[in-house]
């Protein structure tokens, strides 16, 4: 073989290395290039129910990144995206995902499956309406988070009038004309009537504070008797036809012998007690576990049993629901509606019915 032809078998070899090592090396730097750009470092903008992030990120396709945000899958509502696209930089993704929460409602727990952007949005898949003083646990803008627990607590404000009768008092009035022993009713009694209206707020069913916000008293009007100290008439005038003022009738004589209360109750029996009076600030109970009050008074068990129904002369019909460490014997204890009234009230000794 020459040496021309073997020079130029050398020349092609050398020239087909080079060509297929350029090819090598493009396809190399291609390779690499696409790389990078399939792991280049991509800035998402995110918005899971209403709740916008921003996020950066290496993932290659939708799904890969939102799994890499803990969102799974299958709980994926909606999306504005395919989830097995790929992921560019500067993309907006928004999605709907359900989330579990349970909801605590009028004695109730609500399991809610649902999209939520906040507890307000819950509450609103669930149709729980609010009213106006209702609260709720946690806030109603609160981020609703998979597994949230929320309270929904019923709040009630409204005015109650509380009545409570006043007794009227017994005056007499010696009379001359009158035959001793007898007695005539010159004005009948009136009970009066006490009426405090108080601001009640309820949670969730039961009372958890009151407010005394007016008080109106219609007076009691006394009841005069004239009593008869003069000296018995002659039978002779006894016979005349004289016309004589109206007795007192049967019914209008002593209570406490009738066992009748002045405000028309039947009594089983009439008690002289030493009277004292007390106050307590709103929401404080009793004994019974009442709620103190006007019209609610302490006494001694073993004297009056809790639960009695009673008219307490000068502050009338109540109910014995508390007790007291002084409160011994023949002892009662009013409650009053406030310390002012309580000073005003003193020490007295009162007839004290117990109703039937």
């Amino acid at each position: 073989m020459s040496t021309k032809k073997i020079c130029s078998r050398i020349f092609n070899s050398r020239k087909i290395c080079i060509t297929l090592c350029s090819l090598a090396a493009v396809l190399i730097i291609g390779l690499i290039c696409g790389a990078w750009i399939v792991y280049e470092e991509k800035e998402i903008s995110l918005v899971v129910n209403g709740n916008e992030v921003t996020v950066k990120t290496y993932a290659r396709n939708v799904s890969d990144f939102l799994e890499e945000q803990d969102i799974v899958i299958d709980k994926i509502a909606d999306s504005s995206v395919d989830l097995d696209s790929a992921l560019h930089d500067g993309q907006d993704i928004t999605v709907s995902v359900i989330a579990d929460y349970k909801v605590n409602v009028d004695g109730e727990v609500l399991e809610i499956t649902a999209p939520a952007q906040n507890v307000g949005d819950v509450l609103e898949h669930a149709n729980i309406s609010l009213a106006e003083n209702d609260l709720v646990e946690p806030s109603l803008d609160s981020p609703a988070g998979d597994g949230l627990v929320i309270d929904v607590h019923r709040v009630i404000i409204k005015n109650e009038v509380r009545e409570t009768e006043l007794a009227y008092s017994v005056e007499t009035k010696k009379d001359s004309t009158i035959v001793s022993g007898d007695s005539i009713v010159l004005q009948n009694g009136k009970t009066g009537l006490r009426s405090d209206t108080y601001r009640v707020t309820y949670y969730d069913g039961e009372v958890y504070s009151e407010e005394l916000v007016d008080t109106e008293i219609e007076e009691p009007v006394a009841k005069i008797v004239a009593v008869g100290v003069g000296i018995s008439a002659p039978k002779e005038q006894e016979e005349e036809n004289i016309e004589k003022p109206q007795k007192q009738s049967e019914d209008e004589k002593s209570t406490a012998s009738d066992q009748i209360a002045p405000n028309g109750m039947a009594a089983s029996k009439v008690i002289t007690m030493k009277a004292t009076a007390y106050h307590e600030e709103p929401g404080s109970l009793t004994k019974s576990g009442t709620l103190s009050r006007v019209g609610a008074v302490a006494v001694d068990p073993n004297v009056i049993p809790l639960g009695t129904k009673l008219y307490v002369e000068g502050y009338g019909y109540c109910v014995a629901e508390d007790t007291g460490g002084l409160i011994k014997g023949n002892r009662v204890d009013v409650f009053l509606g406030s310390d002012a009234e309580c000073r005003e009230w003193g020490v007295k000794y009162v007839s004290v019915y117990v109703l039937e």
